[in-house]
């Protein structure tokens, strides 16, 4: 039996955590991309294209001496808040993912289980 060719992503034109950022030229916000795998998910920011994105989100000290200073907030500003505003939504679109493969498996599935 042959797994479904499409894959199981999220439709959101514009992930969450990047609509609730100060956007000046946009780089940090659009250096949010989702990763995914075999073994599991990841979201991935900053990089080279906005190697300064750690410090948007959790804070600390930057510059020639560390003289540039941000609030430090341990839990971040955007990536792991917007990700605990949307754990029923994620949770459910993970179920219903498995639901699905489960199915074309030939697998029978009970709700809630």
């Amino acid at each position: 039996m042959m797994l479904p060719t499409t894959r199981y992503q999220y439709s959101c034109k514009k992930p969450l955590m990047a609509s609730k950022m100060v956007v000046i030229s946009g780089k940090a916000a659009s250096s949010i991309k989702p990763r995914a795998s075999a073994r599991g998910a990841s979201i991935a920011f900053g990089g080279t294209a906005a190697e300064y994105f750690p410090w948007l989100d959790f804070g600390g000290r930057v510059g020639r001496n560390k003289s540039i200073v941000r609030e430090v907030i341990p839990g971040g500003r955007y990536v792991y808040p917007a990700i605990a505003s949307q754990k029923d939504e994620t949770a459910a679109a993970v179920e219903k993912a498995v639901d699905q493969v489960a199915r074309h498996a030939g697998f029978e599935t009970k709700a809630g289980l």
